[in-house]
């Protein structure tokens, strides 16, 4: 009876470390309460929002993947659109989590986007066309 019971108990600890080593080597999308809501802090990732939205895509913003926040995340085709400010680059800490947060990302198998508004506004029609390649 104890041996059996003991069979178990370590059978079912062995799947409790695969299942963890699973969801950390593959972290889930966690969606925040406003997540359905259009980005409030960057017009043109409102304009990219408002647009996937037109062209059928279904956009979340402020996503968790991880310990990592998303602005903009298309979830169904794994696109991460990741917001920096050009005083980001200048400022060593700054561009070095923006370069982990990629890396991190881009090991568990999403496609990153680090944009900043200026190209946001400029090649917005460009970005569609790319994620829609990635849909097919």
């Amino acid at each position: 009876m104890s041996l059996a019971v003991g069979i178990w108990v370590c059978l079912i600890f062995s799947l409790i470390i695969i299942g963890g080593l699973g969801i950390f080597r593959y972290p889930i999308p966690s969606l925040q309460d406003d997540s359905y809501e259009p980005p409030h802090h960057s017009p043109g990732l409102r304009k990219t929002y408002y647009s996937l939205r037109c062209y059928g895509f279904l956009p979340y913003t402020h996503v968790k993947v991880g310990r990592v926040q998303v602005d903009l995340a298309l979830l169904d085709v794994k696109v991460a659109i990741l917001f920096y400010k050009p005083e980001d680059l200048l400022h060593p800490v700054r561009k070095r989590r923006l370069k982990k947060r990629t890396k991190f990302l881009i090991r568990n198998g999403w496609n990153v986007w680090e944009v900043r508004e200026k190209d946001l506004s400029k090649n917005i029609h460009q970005a569609i066309w790319q994620i829609r390649a990635l849909r097919k």
